[in-house]
């Protein structure tokens, strides 16, 4: 019996997201994420009415089929959050997914939900956290030039910040100076290609990378 409710829910599941997709391309946001949030809803009462834990190991293979299917769904969720500026939204559901057992989350959208949780610091003034996740985004995702270019963007705001503004923290003052020092342009250097986990928190990205942290 579950496992025919199970079956159905992914069916449902994926017309439903194929209809969120359509509304997202059109700009419809809030529709888009109704539709979106209604399959989250569901899988998060068939997981409640099995009793199985999203983030633990799943009962059975369609547990887990379900479990997989839900995060992308999540990604639109946190799309459709940054696209509505809900920063504080689009960090809630960004953590949410971020704490998944990673047998639930494949590398890119790892990279995904940790680029677009550090727009939503940038964009509430978290310049330090919002660097830790761009550095982040980058160890699973080095390619990708639209992180590069956004961490380029917030990275030059943050110096802008600290230059024009006394009201900034003791990291941020010591970051910028650290900057000041290696006779750097902020966000023109942070991931040089001979060293492309260099970080603006100094020495972070290569000590994540030493730590394990995103072995897959």
């Amino acid at each position: 019996m579950t496992k025919n409710v199970c079956a159905d829910l992914l069916l449902s599941a994926n017309t439903r997201r194929q209809r969120g997709n359509a509304l997202f391309r059109q700009g419809q946001y809030e529709m888009a994420l109704e539709a979106y949030q209604d399959i989250v809803n569901d899988m998060d009462a068939f997981f409640r009415d099995n009793a199985v834990a999203e983030n633990g190991i799943m009962d059975s293979q369609d547990h887990m089929e379900l479990m997989i299917a839900k995060v992308p769904v999540e990604l639109n969720i946190s799309a459709c959050y940054s696209k509505l500026e809900r920063h504080e939204d689009t960090i809630r559901i960004s953590t949410r997914v971020l704490s998944y057992n990673t047998m639930f989350i494949r590398r890119l959208q790892h990279a995904k939900m940790y680029y677009r949780r550090a727009q939503a610091f940038a964009a509430r003034k978290k310049y330090m956290d919002a660097f830790a996740d761009f550095d982040k985004a980058m160890l699973v995702a080095a390619e990708d030039q639209t992180i590069r270019d956004a961490s380029k963007k917030v990275t030059r705001e943050w110096a802008e910040r600290v230059k024009e503004s006394g009201c900034v923290s003791d990291a941020e003052r010591a970051e910028y100076e650290y900057y000041c020092a290696k006779g750097l342009r902020p966000g023109e250097d942070r991931y040089r290609k001979d060293a492309p986990y260099t970080t603006v928190l100094p020495g972070m990205g290569e000590a994540l990378r030493k730590s394990g942290a995103f072995n897959y």
